[in-house]
């Protein structure tokens, strides 16, 4: 069982639905169904975004725009592919990436190059899966796509499983792209990538603060699924590091308390009320009983 939280940019949709099946307005019907299930899959709730994808399926051959077909169907084979329904989602990735060529239209190869090469990847060819992120590379750099650069960049590093120091360069690109073209969801996805890659090398205090920091960027377009995730993973590397964790803490408390002991040291002028204030002072942050200078 899921809960919908409805947004306005959903609650939009939802209305357009409503108004095309009052008036058997087929095209505007898929439009929306195939609009709402990006929305939902952009939020990481496949679930969704399958069930949105399939009543549009259910009405395709009432439309006759072939390019909003070959849209859906691509959406239809992406969300099958994450839910490792792979026997049924490889026949939808090839039809439509073949339309898309057949036009070209080359951000939609691009895109469906993507989509076959992360079929490929959860499938284990990786040779076919390289194969394909070289081709959307092309087709992106051909018309300067930078969304689909990074995207290529994230599958590259899933294809560097056996050399982390290449997959880490590999997602660190894609973050910079995904920062310059504000990109948030993305952002939050691969940002979670690398600190899942940074824990298992053991550089668990950089994956720990990627992790933090992530959240404020996956609250920005609200995706409760990767918050999850993320908070699990916070927990995981939290616990297992607790010993460590407590030790820094401590640190960072004794260098704060030594600082304003040095700032309230500087402000005493008084000779022996600074050589007394010392004294209590250092008392304090030992937790000695007593003291002489």
């Amino acid at each position: 069982m899921y809960v919908l939280f409805f947004q306005p940019t959903s609650i939009t949709y939802f209305s357009s639905i409503k108004k095309s099946k009052e008036n058997d307005f087929f095209e505007g019907l898929l439009h929306s169904y195939n609009n709402l299930g990006e929305f939902y899959s952009t939020k990481g709730e496949d679930q969704v975004a399958y069930d949105l994808y399939f009543h549009g399926l259910e009405i395709i051959d009432k439309v006759n725009d072939d390019y909003l077909k070959a849209e859906v169907k691509g959406n239809i084979g992406k969300i099958l592919t994450q839910l490792h329904k792979f026997s049924e989602a490889y026949p939808y990735l090839i039809e439509s990436y073949d339309y898309f060529k057949s036009l070209p239209a080359k951000d939609k190869m691009s895109e469906g190059c993507l989509n076959i090469a992360n079929y490929f990847l959860k499938t284990r060819n990786y040779e076919s899966a390289l194969y394909y992120i070289n081709k959307s590379i092309q087709f992106s750099q051909e018309i300067s796509d930078r969304e689909k650069m990074g995207k290529a960049y994230v599958l590259k590093s899933e294809l560097e499983f056996k050399n982390p120091a290449e997959a880490k360069k590999h997602l660190k690109n894609a973050i910079t792209i995904f920062l310059e073209i504000n990109n948030n969801f993305e952002l939050a996805k691969t940002n979670y990538l690398l600190a899942e890659l940074l824990n298992n090398e053991k550089e668990w205090e950089e994956a720990l603060t990627i992790l933090e920091n992530n959240e404020n960027t996956i609250r920005k377009f609200g995706s409760v699924a990767l918050l999850e995730k993320n908070d699990l993973l916070i927990q995981k590397i939290t616990k297992e590091h607790q010993t460590e964790l407590a030790n820094n803490q401590n640190q960072g408390t004794l260098l704060t308390k030594f600082y304003e002991t040095t700032k309230e040291l500087n402000a005493i002028n008084n000779f022996d009320i600074l050589l007394e204030t010392s004294i209590d002072r250092i008392m304090e942050i030992s937790g000695a009983d007593g003291g002489m200078l």
